[in-house]
């Protein structure tokens, strides 16, 4: 129970612990109204738990970053209206570069995505070319 009623909550367990310890020769009586006062933090402790766990558990903390390169990719696949693959291919090209790649599949891809060299069309031959052979 903090001793300031407003203090910022320790969420640190090993620290949390250490608050806790005791010696031998620590009175184990409580001290009156520490009931009382344990009793009347329990809301704004609960309070933050949910809040942590509403942050923890939110699909944007979850799901991990996509790198600028690919997102650009993806959106240049879904607006390009020349394409001449099926609506279906184009929404799973967009999805392979949308997922969590790694360098080497960002090597190749840069290798590649160049709008201001590329038509559209090609350009996004090119990169569906890529998320072929990379299995993406």
């Amino acid at each position: 129970m903090p001793v300031v009623p407003n203090a910022e909550i320790e969420r640190d367990t090993l620290t949390c612990l250490g608050n806790l310890s005791c010696t031998e020769h620590t009175e184990r009586a409580l001290l009156e109204g520490f009931a009382d006062g344990a009793f009347g933090v329990w809301g704004r402790a609960r309070r933050d738990m949910c809040d942590e766990w509403m942050r923890a558990a939110d699909t944007a903390t979850l799901q991990p970053g996509i790198r600028p390169l690919f997102r650009a990719a993806a959106d240049h696949v879904l607006i390009t209206h020349r394409l001449r693959v099926i609506r279906r291919g184009r929404d799973r090209v967009a999805d392979a570069v949308e997922a969590p790649c790694g360098i080497r599949q960002e090597r190749r891809l840069r290798e590649v995505f160049a709008p201001d060299r590329v038509v559209p069309g090609e350009l996004t031959r090119r990169i569906a070319d890529v998320v072929n052979e990379l299995g993406l």
